[in-house]
């Protein structure tokens, strides 16, 4: 019985040891995969925004201030995750978080190049996730050709930027 008691001390304490081993590079790894899978649908909803911006460019003439606040409603979701996409809560939002979402993004209309109407927005995405944030920031930090987001801009968050261009035909 005394030999039992003391193996199983033994193997509590091996498995207490692996655990604090193996449990931080477990939990890395799953707030990796769960923020970049934010980062994924930020990157959707950017494509969808450079659309948005091109297809009312194409209807107003390439008036790129309502270009620009087109894509910024769209981009609404960015800023605040997890909001329905209802239309109206999409607009609600982007009057509330409209400081925020002008801060963020960037576009760039090049003009109408042979009947051609090119898009290009660059957002600076916020990292959310615990711990995962600061890893990917700091791995896309190293890199000299990536341009992480201005740090007097925006102050103790960690922000990289993500780029979508769109390209639409206009019709004469």
């Amino acid at each position: 019985m005394k030999k039992l008691a003391a193996f199983l001390k033994e193997t509590r304490a091996q498995a207490m040891v692996e655990s604090a081993i193996v449990l931080p590079l477990f939990l890395t790894i799953v707030f990796g995969i769960m923020q970049m899978a934010l980062v994924f649908n930020a990157k959707f909803i950017l494509n969808y925004a450079a659309y948005t911006a091109c297809r009312i460019g194409i209807v107003t003439g390439s008036d790129q201030s309502k270009m620009k606040e087109g894509a910024q409603i769209v981009c609404t979701g960015l800023e605040k995750p997890g909001i329905s996409p209802n239309v109206n809560t999409l607009i609600w939002n982007y009057y509330t978080q409209k400081f925020k979402v002008q801060n963020a993004m960037t576009m760039t209309v090049d003009n109408p190049v042979e009947g051609v109407l090119h898009v290009t927005l660059e957002y600076q995405f916020n990292l959310i996730i615990p711990f995962g944030n600061a890893v990917i920031y700091t791995i896309l930090n190293f890199r000299p050709d990536y341009k992480i987001a201005d740090e007097e801009k925006f102050k103790n968050e960690y922000r990289i930027p993500i780029r979508s261009e769109y390209r639409m035909w206009i019709q004469p």
